[in-house]
């Protein structure tokens, strides 16, 4: 996506069928080992961000390839809506479900809206999640409130194709027949070395086949964790854990931290959430405020106490913690960024060039969770 002061246009991504034949096996071959099991054959819903988002269509592809039943949805699209949406999850019995982890929770609340009981009322066994920051304990909050089995399951770019899906054993594997792949430093443009043999730093790739736009050394502007397989894994390739865009991380009291692992230490404390945001302060020292929101409306002084007590031990912060409803501004991340979605930095009032550089992204984000909010008002019990 191109982003601008208050907008975002589409980035011209064109494929041929080279482009299409390499990127829809490489992951049809990872998704078979999680929708076609023994006997089991899911019928799955693919509930991409927009219609024009290749998402529909590769993963369309990938199910006729698997000979799985389909059905695609755009709950964001005013034919469709989220109330429509939810009746077409519930009606058509769909058992596995393709989205992004925003979309996942903001499902689940206007279910509860509805009056559904998110494991009772829908036939959900599988959520595969991508588009977004998937940490692990993310993935184990939207399947606790789902009753389904989580995969963080794809990773990938619409101007680079898809770099890595996940299998059976929930590690991400990226394909190494149709990429050579590289970890840098993003200051200094140089291969970092392995420490117990991870490689962490920003990954840039090169395709090796030749589509309609063959890229060489390209930077994703994504922060990773790369190691080699290990024994149990599904596929001997390497495995990859996305960690966020290289400009997301933070600096909170002179320690770096990683949207992922921010994420990660937040919901492993606060289970059966719909959303978070963070506020950072300075008065002297970075502070951090976290606002989150349940899914049955109700505080919970254990999770206020969890969450300060990690933020204090890990990263040296002390954290305040509420409980209310968000809006849909956490929704945006796949869109925008995790930062511009989850991340209201106050500490930028004496850099006016950074402070308008972080408001023009939050700008955009605010728009786009005003338009979802509009598609929320007036959804109630049928």
């Amino acid at each position: 996506m191109v982003q601008g002061a208050d907008y975002i246009e589409a980035t011209p991504c064109p494929r041929d069928y080279l482009d299409t034949i390499y990127n829809n096996i490489a992951v049809t071959n990872c998704l078979e080992t999680i929708l076609k099991r023994g006997d089991r054959r899911h019928f799955v819903g693919v509930c991409g961000p927009t219609e024009l988002h290749s998402f529909g269509d590769t993963l369309g592809d990938c199910c006729k390839n698997m000979g799985l039943a389909m059905a695609k949805f755009w709950a964001y699209s005013p034919v469709v809506g989220l109330k429509k949406s939810v009746e077409t999850l519930r009606q058509l019995g769909i058992t596995a479900l393709m989205c992004t982890p925003g979309m996942a929770l903001t499902t689940a609340k206007v279910a509860r809206q509805l009056g559904y009981n998110l494991r009772k009322d829908f036939a959900l066994e599988v959520i595969l999640l991508t588009g977004e920051l998937g940490s692990p304990a993310m993935m184990r909050n939207i399947g606790g409130l789902w009753g389904a089995e989580t995969y963080n399951f794809l990773y990938g770019a619409q101007e680079a194709l898809v770099l890595a899906t996940a299998t059976s054993s929930h590690r991400m594997h990226v394909f190494p027949l149709n990429f050579f792949y590289e970890v840098i430093d993003p200051e200094t443009g140089r291969r970092v070395a392995a420490i117990d043999d991870v490689r962490t730093g920003e990954l840039v790739i090169s395709m090796l086949f030749q589509g309609s736009k063959p890229l060489v050394r390209y930077r994703t502007g994504d922060f990773v964790r790369m190691c080699e397989a290990r024994a149990g894994d599904t596929f001997p390739a390497p495995v990859v854990e996305v960690l966020g865009r290289t400009r997301d991380a933070l600096l909170l009291n002179g320690r770096q931290v990683q949207g992922y692992d921010l994420e990660q230490m937040l919901i492993e404390n606060a289970q059966g959430t719909l959303g978070y945001q963070i506020t950072i302060t300075n008065d002297g020292v970075d502070s951090v405020h976290v606002a989150l929101e349940p899914l049955d409306g109700r505080e919970d002084l254990r999770q206020a106490r969890a969450i300060g007590e990690a933020f204090r031990a890990r990263l040296g912060v002390d954290a305040t913690v509420t409980f209310g409803e968000l809006g849909s501004i956490g929704s945006t991340g796949a869109l925008v960024s995790w930062k511009a979605a989850r991340i209201i930095d106050l500490r930028t009032a004496g850099d006016a060039a950074l402070a308008e550089k972080l408001e023009a992204e939050r700008r955009v984000a605010l728009q786009i969770a005003q338009a979802r909010d509009r598609l929320l008002e007036g959804v109630g019990p049928s």
